[in-house]
This record gives C-alpha cells, sequence and structure tokens, in this order.
C-alpha cells in the first residue's frame, strides 16, 4: 500500500506540474524536449549512417520492464529478475569464434550495439524506477550533455535488486543484486571527416541460487506456489558475473569514397559459483542430499566453488566508403584470448585473425540490402544477408561456430571432462510478407533453420555433440487491427523439427507459441495526455523445457518435468504527461489458487502483483 500511495502521489504531482507547464507555454515557447535531444549508435557510425533519432517517448511498451517481457517472451528464466535466461527458439551464434560459453546472463552485459551516443542541445536526463511487486525494483538513470555543438559526454547507471521469491526470510532477503554502468563520449569534427566515440563499462551481476523448489515422492503441483511448502534446494548458493568492458572507435574520411578506421574492445569477465552446503543451513551435513542434486563430489566434501576468468582484446582496421547509395567496409581483426578455471592448471590462450566485409545498398527510399561475413582462423566463420522493403522482409545467416571453453575442458568439485568438439554449423533463412490494408497489418513470417553438430548437456549435465542435423520450421503470423481507439496485436508461431533423433532431441521448443495484446490508445485534453489502457496475454503448449544447473550456469536436457501449458495475462494502465511517464500493471490476473506456471522445471513463476513504473525527462 505504501507503494500505491507513492504512485499516487507522484501521479498527482506530476498533473499539477503538466497544468503548470501549460500556463507558461502560453506565454512563452518551450525551447529544448525530446525534439532537441537526439541519439546515434556505434553500428551507424561504423557504417556512415548519420542519421539520428529522438529520444523514445513511446508509452507503449513501458509496462516491459523485464528482460523476458521486452524479449516478448522468448527468453526461459528462473522465475525472478535478474536470474539466469535461455532462449526459447533458435538462433545462430553470433559470435562465432571462441568463447566462454557462459551466457547466462549475457542478456544483462553492456555490448558496444547497446550504448547511445547523443546530441543533445541542452542537458538531458532520464529517471526510471520500477517498483515491481514482490520487492522486484529495477532503477535506471541516463545523463547526457554536450561539451559543445561537436562533443558529447554521458553516464548510464542501473540498479536491479529482487527478493526471493521462495524461502525467503522476510524484507531484504536478497536474491538479485546487479549494478551497471558505462560512462561514454563522442566526437565528430565540424567538417565531419574525424570521428571518435567509445565508453567504459562495469557490470556486476550477483545473484543467490534457490536451486529451484525441494521435491520429494508425495510433492503436487499446489506445493510449488505455497510459501508453507515451497522451500528451495540451496540455502547458501551465489553466483556472480562480473565484466569490465572499454571500447573505442575512429576513423578518418581521406573522401567520399575511403576512409580509413580503427576500432579496439578491451573485455574482462569473471565468473563464479560458491556454496557451503556442509557447514550450514537447513541441508547442513546431509551428504546424499548434495550428491544427489549436484552429482558426486570430486574434489573437496564440505564446499562447492567454481571460477573462471576470461580477457578479450580485439583490434580492428580497416577501409571503408560510400559510392553513391552503395556503402562497402573491409576489415582485418586480430583477437587475444586468456581463459583460465580455477581447478585447472592450464590457461587457454588463443590468437584470432578474422577478415570481414560489410556491404549495403539503398534501392530506394524503402527498400534496403544488405550482406556482412567474416572468416576466422580455424575453420569458423559467418555469413549474413538480409532484404528490407515495404512489403517484404528476408535474411539468411549460414554460421559455422566455435565451442565454448566450457565445453571441451572443465573440471570442478561435481563436474569432469575433456573434449575435442567440431564447429556447430548452421544456416537460417527468414521471412516475413506484410499486407497493409488500410489500418489493419497481416504478416505471415517463416523461419527455417538446419543444425548440424549441435553441443548440448544431456540428462547426466555432460556435454555431448551430435553427429546428424535437425530442421526447425517455424510459421507464424503477426498481426494489427485497429478499430477506432482500440487495438489487437498478435503473434503466433508454430514449431516443427526433423531430421536425425539425437539432433531433434536437444532442442526443447513449444510446439505452439502465442503473445496477444488488447488495448486502448488516445490522446486526451489538447494532447497533454497520452494513455494506453491494455490486456497482455502469453501462451505456449506444454514442454520439456531444458533444467538449469546453477554450478556451471547451464542449462540442460531433461525429461521428467513437463512445463505445462498455460496461458499468463497482465492488465496495464500506460500513460504520459509531458516529460513524465508511468504505468500500473496488474501481474497473472489469472493466476488460480494454489496454482501458477512455470518458466523452467521447478521454477515458479511470479506470482499475481501490482507492479508500479515512474519515468522522468529533463531538458536542462
Amino acid at each position: 500500500m505504501r507503494t500505491l500511495r507513492f504512485f499516487s502521489f507522484i501521479l498527482l504531482w506530476a498533473v499539477q506540474t503538466a497544468a503548470f507547464a501549460q500556463v507558461l507555454d502560453d506565454t512563452t515557447e518551450m525551447v529544448y524536449g525530446p525534439h532537441t535531444t537526439f541519439y546515434t549508435t556505434y553500428d551507424r557510425i561504423k557504417h556512415n549512417d548519420y542519421s539520428l533519432s529522438n529520444v523514445d517517448t513511446a508509452i507503449g511498451e513501458l509496462h516491459e520492464y523485464t528482460w523476458v517481457e521486452a524479449s516478448r517472451r522468448k527468453f526461459q528464466n528462473l522465475g525472478n529478475i535478474g536470474t539466469a535466461m535461455e532462449p526459447v527458439f533458435f538462433t545462430p551464434d553470433v559470435n562465432f569464434g571462441a568463447k566462454t560459453g557462459f551466457n547466462a546472463y549475457a542478456p544483462f552485459h553492456i555490448n558496444p550495439e547497446d550504448v547511445k551516443y547523443y546530441d543533445s542541445k541542452s542537458p538531458y536526463s532520464k529517471i526510471n524506477a520500477v517498483f515491481g511487486g514482490q520487492r522486484r525494483n529495477v532503477t535506471e538513470v541516463n545523463l547526457t550533455r554536450n561539451v559543445n555543438p561537436f562533443w558529447n559526454v554521458g553516464f548510464f547507471y542501473r540498479r536491479i535488486g529482487t527478493e526471493k521469491q521462495i524461502g525467503s526470510s522476510g524484507r531484504n532477503d536478497r536474491q538479485t543484486v546487479a549494478t551497471a554502468y558505462y560512462f561514454h563520449s563522442h566526437y565528430i569534427s565540424q567538417n565531419g571527416k574525424f570521428a571518435l566515440m567509445g565508453y567504459f563499462a562495469r557490470n556486476k551481476h550477483e545473484v543467490q541460487e534457490s536451486g529451484g523448489v525441494k521435491t520429494d515422492s508425495t510433492t503436487v503441483l499446489p506445493d510449488y506456489f505455497d510459501d508453507n511448502t515451497a522451500n528451495p534446494n540451496l540455502q547458501n548458493a551465489e553466483s556472480m558475473d562480473f565484466r569490465l568492458s572499454s571500447h573505442l572507435y575512429s576513423h578518418y574520411k581521406l573522401d567520399e569514397l575511403v576512409q580509413v578506421y580503427y576500432d579496439f574492445y578491451y573485455a574482462q569477465y569473471r565468473n563464479f559459483f560458491d556454496d557451503i552446503p556442509l557447514r550450514s543451513g537447513a541441508n547442513s551435513g546431509d551428504i546424499e542430499f548434495y550428491e544427489q542434486f549436484y552429482g558426486p563430489i570430486l574434489i573437496n566434501p564440505d564446499s562447492t566453488n567454481r571460477s573462471a576468468k576470461f580477457t578479450e582484446i580485439n583490434n580492428e582496421g580497416g577501409i571503408k566508403g560510400d559510392i553513391g547509395n552503395f556503402h562497402y567496409n573491409f576489415y582485418l581483426k586480430y583477437r587475444y584470448l586468456d581463459f583460465i578455471q580455477n581447478h585447472l592448471p592450464k590457461t587457454n590462450v588463443d590468437d584470432e585473425l578474422y577478415a570481414g566485409f560489410y556491404l549495403d545498398y539503398d534501392i530506394g527510399k524503402t527498400r534496403k540490402l544488405k550482406a556482412e561475413g567474416s572468416y576466422v582462423t580455424g575453420n569458423a566463420y559467418r555469413f549474413h544477408a538480409n532484404y528490407k522493403g515495404k512489403f517484404l522482409e528476408a535474411s539468411y545467416t549460414r554460421s559455422s561456430s566455435k565451442p565454448g571453453y566450457i565445453f571441451n575442458r572443465h573440471y570442478s568439485n561435481h563436474h569432469f571432462w575433456e573434449n575435442s568438439f567440431n564447429n556447430v554449423n548452421a544456416d537460417q533463412l527468414k521471412g516475413q510478407a506484410i499486407f497493409p490494408l488500410g489500418k489493419q497489418k497481416i504478416a505471415p513470417k517463416l523461419t527455417l533453420s538446419n543444425v548440424v553438430n549441435n553441443i548440448y548437456l544431456d540428462n547426466e549435465i555432460t556435454p555431448q555433440q551430435t553427429g546428424g542435423a535437425v530442421q526447425i520450421l517455424s510459421p507464424g503470423l503477426d498481426v494489427h487491427f485497429q478499430v477506432g481507439k482500440f487495438h489487437l496485436e498478435g503473434e503466433g508461431i508454430y514449431t516443427q523439427l526433423t531430421g536425425d533423433s539425437e539432433a531433434i532431441n536437444t532442442f526443447r521448443i513449444p510446439e505452439i507459441f502465442v503473445n496477444g495484446r488488447l488495448y486502448y490508445y488516445n490522446i486526451l485534453f489538447d494532447g497533454k495526455l497520452e494513455v494506453q489502457i491494455g490486456v497482455e496475454g502469453h501462451y505456449k503448449t506444454d514442454y520439456y523445457a531444458k533444467a538449469y544447473d546453477p554450478v556451471l550456469q547451464q542449462f540442460y536436457l531433461q525429461d521428467e518435468f513437463v512445463i505445462p501449458e498455460y496461458l499468463l495475462l497482465d492488465a496495464y494502465v500506460n500513460f504520459r504527461i509531458d516529460s513524465f511517464d508511468a504505468f500500473i500493471k496488474f501481474e497473472n490476473i489469472n493466476q488460480p489458487p494454489n496454482g501458477g506456471y512455470f518458466t523452467t522445471p521447478y521454477y515458479p513463476g511470479t506470482p499475481g502483483f501490482i507492479s508500479l513504473g515512474i519515468g522522468w525527462m529533463f531538458f536542462d
């Protein structure tokens, strides 16, 4: 109730402020605002796209404040913000070179493509705060200003603080505490010949691992959603993913046809898991329980810990230029990598040399063709081409990706293996036809993937590689209908797998996957209030989703726990008054008594509750 009273106070203040601002606007002109604040990205500048975007003032996605919701439920997680994530659908690996294989927390990382570089005519700041139900909070602060018309500096900060959803001992019993920030700056000379941009980022992501709900032969479905019976398997286990990174890009234009550029990236990753199960906690001394949960004890009988450190340094140089509507980029890249695990004396050190290209061609105002490719020593490569038009979008990707270090060689308290896996080869063809019918839109789509030599963790949490191929066929349909102020948006995907039986078994994808949203949208009071009121739903059929191993931070195959089909419904109100926006969201409104849903085996989804969010932009 305190959160609701706070939200009501903020709303009242916002309305009063907007009304006062309108009085001022009757006699004065608002000089600065979203219309004078722009941003670009590293990808645009690198490929000579100097277009700028206004800061986002759309309200349609305000209520989708979690990473899973922002992906339109195309990730599974462990039922709480900031927990490990795994894609539901197959996506070819963009990083086809050497890598760690630790991807569970990758969606929370800060990458060069994520950083926005601003051009603000006045100091600009944006504050977002989400007060999620069950004390799940996310705070973001964005500050930026121009030093002069050609040079901008800024700072971004994000904090995730969520409390345990199962086995909580009370207030401030945290499950996730994550802090990420970066400093950024960019400069473009007055004559446009020289550009320099870069950032420094730090991300510390800590998660208290629950291990899911502890079960026995008498456990039934309602037990997972009862505070008295839903107890976690682990009491003292903790994962941490820590990353430092810096990026610097610069180019110099000799003329329109030829430019030279340099691209530098440095990152250091530290990944940990630690548990002291035999000294404290509810299962203290229960060696049989921990051997059953973790597996055989190989090193230390009274604690489990695993750590890994990964360093990469990228140096890329190339030439690029524009010939009319055609843009080209050819480059060489040297990549140094160093990976070490705490129980292995030998360090993996690799030197990789890349050669690649990027081409795009603007075919008129509404059509664009792009192709890019890269080859790296070790016989790994990636090629991607896509066409985007007004009525048709299509892409093709071909990749041969090196296995992650963790799958080839690992030794810890419960796992040991030595492998020499081949590259994973994948082809993916995607297409969508768009049929606009006035205010209505119907867009059938199709994704066809062929995957060979897939690497996976089997039911014993041991890495394996298939010898055969699997074909993943996913036809779908996107729709948008509008009647007056009412809108209906929908997405449906059907998936069928064919090919080698072992390869088919390595993919766990629901047969039917549906997202839908029905909402009312209007701008009221002479443009002072923008509002969207709606209901959002998600449905998927039952399937044997992958389980999660906290020690390795990996998802693995299991055939014991079926994720039941479920329909998840949320109701929400999003609105904006001048530079203030907010939402109120009623989550999981259809949750039955003593019931709920799962995203990962043994991890119940969040229960029904109310979440609130506010955001405020300042332009002085």
